[in-house]
């Protein structure tokens, strides 16, 4: 029996016992390691199989070879030089990977960026047998007398895949103008540069078909989204319309062919869908897919070898996958018929649509993996995202809806311990980050920690959350610390009245968005909670709006943020003689969503302030806690910080 096997039988048997101890707690590193399997793709054959699983601090590259029944590291990541985002087959025998890696600047390029780091990404290539490793977009080198270029802060935006041609990429890069990117085909064999598109401003994103032609440019002129599309002189500037000035603007899901293009906009009925557009004129032709209720910001599902969109997989209260092909609908009742109780998702297929990697989600299980080979009807299990926590301890976060003071409907997720009856549980609130997101029903690494402590979780999707509706996103803007606050609180008020929360032991725990909500909190509420929990939040409004000033698309965001007095209320760092709570604040100092200055500014405000709080630092650390110990670290120290203020009952052992 392996080491895994050996310890998840020993948690097992320690969820079986008698009496109720600290050891028969599942250990926090079940909760906090990386996930044991991600980032699936399938060789154009069908014959490999390649997934990221971690090792030491991150995530690396493995291969699966199902004819020969091998699996070999092709290509390990090292964090302090840079982290996968994700890796596809060109062909059966070549991978290309997306990385991303935080880029110590040197003082005199500084500027805008608080500790002087940046975030650049790359594309990789590597052969399946690891062999043939290579940076594929050259350094920039600059010669007397010629133009000047860059080396690109971002590169790896593929503007198209070019399916038949494996051996190039169309890509967009920052070569010759800092701002605005020309498009270049790549060779991903001998790392040469074919300039394709000229960069035109305002265009920041261009789109391609699957065989190269570049038909379109978006960007921004004044705040307002425009379209450069081609036509037989050139590109010609359009706006891009809007159902109406509060809609959020049209975003590209594809390009179809040259005149014709898939977009998730509001068409004018409140909610997001998608739609069939005109390149000629950018007027709607006809709906793809929508939902009455809710907005569809979902994942289109392709076939391989038609490469036509065949279904949707998005959220409504529940993840939910609608077929708009009845072959693809007969399969996947196949696979629900064998996987039941669970939506069972195509993550990854070959090329002649036979062999599928499927993730397989469940309300009280962790994401489970699966290869699906249509020929034989076959299904062979490839393991569990977090294999180290008993199915029996996971819970259901079961979606609610409760009314907010003003009257709104505020959309929710409730999760109790198994096992325990939900009355008078201490409880987490655990407030999203975004804060234009949302939490789902999905499995939520976070949440099920939380109840394996024995605390009640309430998650929930407060005014300004995506997927409800334009009017619920727009009734969140300029509403951070005030209604977007109120709502969380109000969510609170409704766990009490239901009897599920014990009003004298609540903590706020949050991350990003989530952790200035826990740092509001802390002043405006103190007497509603024990203590609350920043990983990651935003301290200082007015130093986060500054530092957006100097990134494209900044204006948007200080359009939903507070201004003037409302900006000074609803800062924390402006509040710290007011914060009434103990406090535990973590932040990666790689962080290039939340600059880690916001968390040390506060800091140091709290220490001269006389406020009790713990201050954890994580060198290296970035937004996402990607590397295992730095995960490891934050879910022991709120481990040991709930514990300390709220004493929680413990789940009951299983009879």
């Amino acid at each position: 029996m392996n080491r895994r096997l050996r310890l998840l039988s020993l948690l097992l048997g320690f969820a079986a016992s008698d009496a109720w101890s600290d050891e028969a707690l599942v250990p926090v590193s079940a909760y906090a390691r990386l996930p044991q399997l991600s980032g699936f793709d399938v060789s154009p054959s069908g014959n490999r199989v390649l997934m990221l699983q971690p090792a030491g601090d991150s995530l690396h590259l493995v291969v699966m070879d199902l004819v020969a029944k091998t699996t070999r590291l092709a290509l390990a990541s090292d964090p302090d030089k840079f982290y996968f985002d994700g890796c596809r087959f060109r062909t059966d025998d070549r991978i290309v990977c997306s990385v991303r890696a935080y880029i110590k600047l040197q003082s005199a390029q500084m500027g805008f960026y608080p500790e002087g780091r940046i975030i650049v990404t790359r594309l990789f290539g590597v052969d399946a047998d690891g062999s043939h490793f290579s940076q594929l977009v050259p350094d920039a080198v600059n010669n007397v007398g010629e133009d000047l270029v860059w080396n690109s802060q971002i590169e790896d935006r593929i503007v198209s895949p070019l399916p038949d041609d494996p051996d190039h990429l169309l890509i967009q890069l920052n070569r010759t103008n800092r701002v605005f990117p020309d498009v270049y085909k790549l060779d991903i064999r001998q790392g040469k540069l074919e300039l394709v598109t000229k960069n035109l401003a305002p265009v920041s994103f261009w789109y391609a078909t699957l065989d190269g032609k570049v038909v379109l440019g978006t960007g921004l002129r004044d705040a307002n989204a425009v379209a450069f599309v081609r036509d037989g002189r050139g590109f010609v500037e359009r706006p891009i319309p809007r159902a109406s000035a509060d809609a959020p603007a049209p975003s590209v899901a594809e390009i179809v062919d040259e005149r014709s293009m898939i977009v998730v906009a509001d068409s004018g009925d409140g909610r997001a869908a998608f739609y069939n557009v005109n390149l000629d004129n950018l007027q709607t032709t006809g709906t793809l897919f929508a939902d009455p209720e809710f907005d569809v910001y979902g994942t289109l599902v392709h076939d391989p070898r038609t490469r036509k969109p065949v279904g949707v997989f998005y959220q409504r209260d529940l993840p939910t996958l609608k077929w708009f092909d009845a072959a693809w609908q007969a399969r996947s009742d196949e696979i629900d018929k064998a996987l039941p109780g669970a939506t069972n998702v195509p993550v990854a297929a070959n090329r002649a649509a036979d062999v599928f990697v499927i993730e397989s989600q469940s309300p009280t299980a962790a994401p489970t993996f699966y290869l699906y080979r249509a020929n034989d009807h076959r299904l062979t299990r490839f393991g569990t995202a977090y294999p180290e926590i008993p199915p029996d301890s996971i819970a259901e976060a079961k979606p609610v809806r409760y009314a907010a003071r003003d009257g709104l409907s505020i959309p929710a997720y409730v999760a109790v311990p198994r096992r325990r009856v939900a009355q008078r549980l201490p409880t987490i609130v655990l407030p999203h980050g975004g804060p234009w997101a949302r939490d789902t029903a999905d499995f939520d690494y976070w949440m099920q920690f939380f109840v394996s402590r024995g605390y009640a979780v309430l998650k929930p999707n407060f005014r300004g959350s995506t997927g409800y509706g334009t009017a619920f996103l727009r009734a969140g803007y300029e509403q951070w610390g005030e209604k977007m606050q109120d709502d969380v609180i109000d969510g609170l008020d409704w766990m009490i009245a239901q009897g599920i929360t014990d009003p004298a032991r609540v903590c706020i725990v949050g991350g990003s968005y989530g952790g200035y909500a826990a740092l509001v909190a802390a002043y405006k509420t103190p007497q509603r909670f024990r203590c609350a929990v920043d990983f990651a939040g935003v301290a200082d409004l007015d130093a986060m709006l500054r530092n957006t000033r100097n990134f494209e698309f900044g204006q948007i965001t200080r359009a939903r943020v507070q201004h003037g007095d409302a900006l000074v209320a609803n800062s924390p760092i402006e509040h710290v003689a007011e914060f009434g709570i103990p406090l535990l604040i973590v932040h990666g100092d790689e962080d290039r969503v939340v600059f880690y200055q916001q968390s040390k500014d506060l800091a140091a405000a709290l220490t001269k302030a006389g406020k009790p709080f713990q201050y954890i630092p994580q060198p290296g650390g970035d937004h996402y806690l990607s590397r295992a110990s730095q995960r490891l670290q934050l879910f022991e120290a709120m481990d040991a910080f709930l514990r300390e203020h709220l004493a929680p009952n413990p789940p009951e052992p299983p009879t």
